[in-house]
């Protein structure tokens, strides 16, 4: 499936013309473990989009490929921007997309880290300028325990499976882990229990190599995009309530 920017514009709106779906996938280039890329997460947003998409008709845009990344900061080939720059880029995207008419739209990522940048983004656009959009984590959304996956297998999997969607799998025999390896731990004195910032201190620190199945993988990927397809009805639903003037500001009467 070709994204938007491979798109020529009367295939656009010939697009346009039959759904009103967006997603907007938001990654990260960061460090992982030695057999995973520095954007792993770029390509699980992306092909749990792309997925989605061949359910609900709708559009993928290219992903957001710099982010807030946190910990991985640690890493040299990382590459973080500021959170109130990763806002406005996505208020300006979903801006556009709103004036263009699309009434379901989707900010797609599994970075964890992100959760703040584009939760704020979402909430601003919603509380200043009633414009709707949801945000889907593809990480959160499925249970690896059931094939007896942990979370580092779990994105190795996913990812796998993201890159074989992206057509880019071949790269996955040149990286696979051949075996799986403890978790470093993070000695960071005083740290436990408090709300503030850290980096990791070992590259094994962040996802870990597993022994896992790519075909497992794609089930995870299939998962979580029929999930969120699944979801684009309601969304669309409340989209448009917004729209004509529901749930507005300061509507409660004593």
């Amino acid at each position: 499936m070709k994204l938007l920017d491979e798109l020529t514009w009367p295939e656009v709106y010939e697009r346009i013309s039959l759904s009103d779906v967006a997603y907007f996938p938001v990654g990260t280039q960061e460090g992982h473990g030695a057999h995973l890329p520095m954007g792993t997460d770029m390509y699980t947003a992306t092909a749990t989009a792309i997925l989605a998409a061949v359910r609900t008709g709708g559009i993928v845009l290219h992903p957001l490929a710099y982010s807030f990344t946190g910990a991985t900061n640690a890493f040299r080939g990382t590459v973080s921007i500021p959170m109130h720059l990763e806002m406005e880029v996505i208020k300006a995207v979903v801006r556009n997309l709103w004036g263009q008419g699309f009434r379901a739209i989707w900010v797609v990522s599994c970075h964890g880290p992100n959760d703040i940048p584009i939760m704020m983004a979402i909430r601003e656009l919603y509380e200043y300028e009633r414009t709707v959009v949801a945000y889907f984590n593809p990480s959160r959304s499925v249970d690896a325990g059931k094939y007896g996956y942990d979370d580092p297998a779990r994105e190795m999997a996913m990812c796998y499976a993201a890159m074989e969607v992206l057509g880019i799998g071949e790269r996955v025999r040149d990286i696979k882990a051949g075996a799986s390896e403890p978790l470093p731990p993070l000695e960071l004195p005083g740290k436990e229990g408090l709300a503030t910032g850290y980096h990791y201190a070992d590259m094994r620190q962040h996802v870990p190599a597993r022994e896992v199945d790519v075909d497992v993988g794609r089930k995870l990927l299939e998962e979580a995009a029929g999930q969120l397809a699944a979801r684009t009805e309601d969304l669309r639903t409340y989209a448009r309530f917004v729209e004509k003037g529901g749930n507005p500001p300061f509507s409660v009467e004593p």
